[in-house]
């Protein structure tokens, strides 16, 4: 409804506050919104902008949980012969003010199109996503979009493990905690391992800032002790670590995580099985070495494309072979054999509607 100078809202309707651009009377669309606010009541102030400026206000309510329908699967599908799982990252809608600085191409139908493809590979038992599932993880609407775009995806039976991004928490932690918690109400806390056959699948919140100190403390803790755990399972032949942020990085747009480099990777390095780091983040494939292991940044799932560092501005040495300064719309899909685990990454081709294998890492399981 628009809102007059007395619109007040019950504290129980959970109202949200909703500034959309106008875009000269147009309805109103998930992807114009760009600040949302809750609110019991309107300040003068508000009132004033609304009828000085080329914007709607608008007030919605989020809804009772007892009407919330998208819980995603969370047992690995069952499959006959060949099984793989997959990891993609940063499937967020740009943010109208993102599409000044970085070229838009299209990035909805990039991210419906990755998760199709998912969703129709017959060998698929897992989704591993590394966050920013949206733009503003606070909002219902935004996450309906996501909801609507995975459809397939949830009706395949493809389980999705998440990490929080940092966009999902955005603006309001407690409420984009909630709304990614109800969808995979699997996840007692937002650190976890998940075992796809003899691989063992870490799981991290590297958003240490939403972290209390106290969270912080036990999530390390628990890190630690689970890569030892792995190492001695006999079950076990090799370890991914994987969290939001990435350590290493040549975006020209976001810096790599220094808290990821001090907390996280030193435990990964010095585990014996832990051979392989994957992140987000950044809106980019690129693929690192150091200490003889391999940290895949694959932040390719639908956000605005980042340019990359080149030559000698580059931070580090990336081993996959750009052709030019941005990157590509991607996954990124695992399979194991006797003595190796083989990841591919599936890039989506510019003219869309197919994909092709832009690069494979083997690494070997003994």
């Amino acid at each position: 409804m628009i809102v007059n100078s007395h619109t007040r809202i019950s504290a129980s309707e959970s109202p949200i506050l909703y500034i959309v651009f106008d875009d000269h009377n147009k309805s109103i669309h998930r992807s114009q919104i760009v600040m949302k606010f809750r609110c019991c009541l309107l300040p003068h102030w508000i009132r004033v902008l609304a009828s000085s400026v080329s914007i709607a206000i608008v007030v919605g309510c989020g809804g009772s949980a007892d009407a919330f329908q998208t819980v995603f699967p969370s047992a690995l599908r069952e499959v006959n012969g060949e099984r793989s799982f997959v990891f993609l990252s940063d499937t967020q809608s740009p943010l109208w003010f993102e599409k000044i600085w970085l070229k838009a191409d299209d990035n909805e139908s990039a991210t419906q199109q990755i998760l199709a493809s998912i969703a129709h590979d017959s060998t698929v038992v897992a989704l591993f996503h590394l966050g920013d599932f949206t733009a503003l993880g606070s909002f219902s609407l935004y996450w309906e979009g996501f909801d609507e775009k995975a459809s397939t995806v949830r009706s395949a039976g493809v389980p999705i493990f998440p990490a929080f991004g940092n966009h999902d928490y955005l603006p309001f932690a407690s409420y984009g905690r909630a709304n990614l918690v109800k969808r995979f109400p699997s996840m007692d806390t937002s650190w976890y391992i998940r075992h796809i056959g003899n691989i063992g699948v870490v799981i991290l919140n590297s958003n240490f800032s939403h972290l209390t100190d106290a969270e912080v403390g036990e999530q390390q803790q628990w890190y630690e002790a689970a890569l030892h755990r792995l190492d001695r399972d006999s079950s076990v032949a090799l370890t991914i670590v994987a969290c939001h942020h990435s350590p290493y990085t040549n975006s020209q747009v976001i810096s790599p995580s220094s808290d990821v480099q001090r907390v996280v990777v030193p435990p990964f390095i010095r585990s014996r099985k832990a051979k392989v780091f994957i992140s987000g983040h950044a809106h980019a494939f690129e693929h690192f070495r150091t200490s003889g292991k391999d940290f895949l940044v694959i932040g390719g799932g639908g956000g605005l494309l980042h340019p990359l560092l080149q030559r000698d501005e580059r931070r580090w040495p990336d081993y996959y072979p750009h052709q030019s300064t941005r990157s590509f719309f991607h996954y990124l899909r695992c399979t194991t054999s006797a003595d190796s685990l083989s990841m591919q990454v599936f890039r989506l081709m510019p003219e869309r509607g197919s994909f092709d294998t832009a690069y494979t890492l083997r690494v070997g399981l003994k």
